[in-house]
């Protein structure tokens, strides 16, 4: 009898296909009623004549100097806006019993909506307090059904304020849970940082902390953005008034935040992004005495985690940078209409442009605080599999409150047919087998459709090598390739 063994190897990948959740990250209002609305876009020279297409420069609602935040549907359609104290509804109108919040519109981060688990017509906004204010962390629920083009939401008065925390500092981060449905929400003060969890039951009722490397004490010492990398494995604090950024690890299943490190570097850090990749920290630092004068910075994680502050001093005059849903990093300069674009993030930020007096209305200090959730694609695979021979290609979804593909269209990126497979609601994990005959890195795609709409998709790499050995012909009959075994019984 005859038995062949041959290599069967696993390419385990996760892919939170977020399709069009994306565009939830769609409007930004800032500044003093600046805004972008990414759905719309028109091509624009630079102040060096590059042609470059932006998004649309709009005017909004929004008056604040530093914090405030945005939320749109997963269409790009604008569901609400805050400074921290007055939530605005589609329409750029006060809410119903959108005033009053606790928040401040000083605040570096003035706070963030998150929506509710599993209830798509309930969302959290989650505000901060000014200087280490008494009003500390509150959350307010907002009612929205988001499936009536007429209904502009409205705050719940018996939930509005509701304490999480007496204390915080000026800022606040949403990330995604590895179980695709729950949040966890971080703020950081000298001492600590504190982690709740949001479930559909609501907030946890006491956070998880986690002890925090003593601190520089220089005022103003509560000020500087937090923020994850967009796979939630990734944290960034600012300590302002100390000059020390705060790096450390995340762990969405349980929401333990790790390895917490703090380096001091020249300038004083306000305010930043990760690139998409995770690969590189974008960050602006301002002059204590004059916001005006700022610069901006990029250095790779893997320098800063070894105590490396050499950045690299990206232009002069940015006051913050964010990360847009088409991936590039956007920048402002405080009270001009100035904005910049980092064309490259994830290849170091080579590629900086500035668009003079682009905006409709003035920039402040600040720019929207969204959760890196909205971008989250994760991979993980296996070193190699074998040329000639079938791989197993494992793909776990995550959807977040968006429309349900009905079907996921492989592309293997070896010339081959794509392959089709159905989507089938509450159906997690797909498997498909693809024979590789080539070796070399391959570039699988992923793309899910609904009817002849493609999503966006997500993609991954997984390396194929020659498995064959190479032997002195004289003895080859003693040795069969490997890779194709027979067993003779």
């Amino acid at each position: 009898m005859k038995k062949k063994i041959c290599f069967l190897l696993t390419v385990w990948i996760m892919l939170p296909l977020n399709m069009d959740a994306q565009k939830e990250l769609n409007w930004w209002y800032f500044g003093y009623k600046a805004g972008l609305n990414f759905n719309e876009t028109q091509t624009v020279n630079s102040s060096n004549g590059l042609s470059t297409v932006l998004p649309i420069a709009k005017a909004g609602p929004v008056y604040t100097f530093e914090g405030g935040f945005s939320l749109s549907d997963n269409k790009g359609n604008l569901l609400m806006s805050s400074d921290g104290k007055t939530v605005y509804n589609k329409k750029n109108e006060v809410m119903t019993n959108g005033t009053g919040l606790l928040g401040h519109d000083s605040a570096t981060q003035s706070g963030i909506v998150i929506p509710a688990p599993k209830n798509p017509n309930k969302f959290y906004v989650v505000t901060v307090d000014a200087d280490y204010g008494r009003n500390g962390l509150r959350y307010s629920v907002i009612n929205i059904n988001v499936s009536n083009p007429n209904d502009l939401g409205s705050v719940e008065i018996a939930t509005k304020n509701t304490v999480l925390n007496g204390s915080s500092y000026e800022n606040i981060v949403a990330l995604a849970h590895n179980n695709g449905t729950d949040y966890w929400i971080v703020n950081r003060t000298s001492e600590f940082f504190y982690v709740w969890l949001l479930t559909a039951s609501g907030f946890t009722k006491v956070p998880q902390t986690y002890k925090v490397p003593p601190l520089s004490y220089d005022i103003p010492y509560w000020l500087g953005e937090i923020f994850a990398s967009v796979d939630n494995t990734k944290l960034i604090s600012f300590n302002f008034g100390g000059k020390e950024i705060i790096s450390s690890y995340f762990d969405s299943s349980t929401g333990v935040i790790s390895e917490i490190q703090v380096l001091e570097i020249a300038g004083a850090p306000y305010g930043g992004s990760f690139a998409a990749n995770g690969n590189y920290l974008y960050y602006t630092t301002l002059d204590k005495e004059n916001s005006y004068l700022s610069e901006s910075h990029n250095i790779k994680w893997d320098d800063l985690r070894l105590g490396n502050t050499a950045s690299t001093l990206l232009y002069k005059g940015i006051s913050n940078l964010r990360l847009a849903s088409d991936k590039r990093i956007y920048g402002i300069r405080v009270h001009t209409k100035n904005l910049y674009v980092i064309m490259n993030p994830d290849e170091g930020g080579t590629d900086v442009r500035l668009f003079e007096n682009y905006l409709t209305n003035t920039a402040g200090l600040g720019l929207p605080t969204f959760g890196s959730s909205f971008f989250s694609v994760k991979g993980k695979g296996m070193p190699f599999s074998c040329a000639g021979y079938e791989t197993k290609l494992a793909l776990t979804v995550s959807i977040r409150e968006v429309d349900t593909p009905t079907r996921l269209v492989w592309d293997f990126g070896d010339g081959s047919e794509v392959k089709e497979q159905e989507f089938k609601v509450g159906i997690t994990n797909y498997n498909m087998d693809h024979r590789f005959e080539n070796s070399g890195l391959h570039k699988v795609t992923v793309t899910p459709y609904k009817g002849t709409s493609a999503f966006t998709a997500s993609s991954f790499e997984t390396n194929i090598i020659d498995c064959s050995i190479k032997t002195n012909r004289m003895i080859r009959h003693e040795l069969l390739n490997r890779s194709e075994l027979e067993i003779k019984k």
